[in-house]
């Protein structure tokens, strides 16, 4: 048995269990924020958001960062995508936590469901492109657990996007309109 093997299969039921318990994390949390209302301060629910958000995020970016070896097995094109994508979900965690802002959440969600996109399209039309282009994926436990992940941080995105922007998204005030055209 190879490294690489015996790393994958000892190490993959660690990794689902928990991007599942990241899922389980980020449902839960979504649910007792809709169910809290407004009993909360925004800015709780701001930062509790956007923690679930890069949560959901970095568990992606974790279970693409675990199959890029098999990926580079099958192709170098798709090894470097999932390596690329691993650190771009990774990275985009931590840096929405470090410094979020209106376009960074904007970028997350939109890139996020690109991906969920090209996943649902890999498992029912086909690969794009390179040596498998044309043949259908089958679905597995790990990428539906990495694209459940993706939907969650682009619902998280979206979320925070529509609690009351505080003045670190960057939004202007409602207030401040342009001159009236004369």
């Amino acid at each position: 048995m190879s490294a690489a093997a015996s790393f994958g299969s000892v190490h993959r039921g660690h990794l689902v269990l928990f991007v599942v318990w990241l899922v389980c994390f980020a449902a839960a949390y979504a649910w007792n924020h809709h169910r809290s209302g407004a009993t909360r301060p925004a800015a709780r629910d701001r930062s509790g958001m956007l923690w679930a958000t890069a949560s959901a995020s970095a568990g992606a970016g974790a279970v693409h960062l675990a199959v890029t070896r098999e990926h580079f097995a099958e192709s170098a094109l798709y090894g470097w995508f999932f390596l690329a994508l691993a650190a771009v979900q990774l990275g985009w965690a931590a840096w929405v936590l470090c410094r979020p802002s209106r376009q960074l959440l904007l970028a997350g969600a939109s890139a996020w469901a690109a991906v969920v996109l090209l996943w649902l399209a890999t498992r029912t039309v086909g690969i794009p492109i390179g040596p498998a282009a044309g043949g259908v994926e089958s679905v597995g436990v790990l990428d539906v657990l990495a694209s459940l992940a993706e939907v969650l941080t682009v619902l998280g995105a979206g979320a925070s996007l529509r609690v009351a922007t505080p003045p670190w998204l960057g939004r202007q005030p409602a207030t401040t309109l342009p001159p009236p055209l004369t």
